[in-house]
């Protein structure tokens, strides 16, 4: 058989193979391909760098596993950033799975991430408290900005509120430099913009799926948002900016270089095709 006999009868399982191989590689020697900077997530980097050092900032990590890749990182970039910055940080979440992935984010951020130093320094209670979930969606969105205490009486150890450092002088909203919401879907941004933003005023930033993030642009244009990061490429740009060598970046190869694939598959197998259409 010549070569376009060849490729048409070519067994797609090493296509799978290909595309395996291709999707693997990145991931074990990361390539750090060239990409372009998001103008928005910069604003998540510059709005956080106008934080005073020593102010609180409530984050809503709002995800679970199944979004944890575009996610994840973005967390843990976050966490790295406001430690830098020396930001007193409270997280609190609206779904279930969420609690477990921030104690993992932050126990990475304390030992080191992407060639960055850790920040073993940082103490629970007193630099940065984990809350936990509470069941009510917009319920729990509205009575935590008017008293996080009416719906918050102790964090994930069983500690009560009141017996943290962290949490002197923290009741509302209007007690946090900034909030930023790390949101997969419902309940998430636009609830907390809708509940939140208009009635107190607080800057507001926040990561989500590349799916969702079309609907939040508008409230990054309208100046509801002060920065917005859109799935695994967001969460890349703001390892970027930071120097992490995180799991973003990689992965971000990975897509290139299997959207890569995909496109030469495309274009191998049309000029097969039409080759086969002509004549002898």
């Amino acid at each position: 058989m010549n070569l376009r006999e060849r490729l048409t009868h070519l067994d797609r399982r090493w296509l799978f193979l290909l595309m395996g191989l291709a999707l693997l590689a990145p991931l074990l020697m990361p390539l750090k391909l060239p990409f372009a900077q998001d103008r928005m997530v910069q604003d998540i980097y510059d709005g956080i760098e106008k934080i005073p050092p020593g102010s609180t900032v409530l984050v809503s990590s709002d995800f679970d596993p199944a979004s944890a890749p575009e996610l994840y990182p973005f967390s843990v970039a976050l966490y790295q950033h406001l430690f830098q910055r020396d930001i007193k940080v409270v997280v609190m979440s609206l779904w279930p799975a969420a609690p477990p992935l921030v104690t993992k984010a932050i126990d990475e951020v304390k030992k080191g991430v992407g060639g960055k130093p850790g920040f073993a320094n940082k103490q629970y209670g007193t630099d940065y408290i984990n809350l936990g979930f509470r069941p009510g969606e917009i319920l729990v969105i509205k009575s935590v900005s008017d008293d996080i205490r009416s719906v918050y009486s102790a964090d994930t150890q069983g500690g009560r509120l009141d017996s943290y450092p962290i949490m002197n002088g923290v009741n509302g909203m209007k007690d946090f430099a900034a909030m930023i919401n790390v949101s997969a879907g419902y309940p998430g941004i636009k609830e907390w913009v809708q509940q939140v933003q208009s009635r107190y005023g607080v800057r507001m930033a926040c990561a989500t799926t590349a799916v969702a993030a079309l609907d939040y642009i508008p409230y990054y244009k309208s100046g509801q948002l002060f920065g917005l990061s859109a799935g695994m490429k967001g969460s890349a740009d703001y390892e970027k900016i930071l120097g992490v060598d995180g799991k973003a970046i990689s992965g971000l190869d990975t897509q290139n270089i299997g959207h890569l694939l995909i496109i030469f598959a495309i274009v191998l197998g049309n000029a097969v095709y039409f080759l086969g259409r002509r004549k002898p």
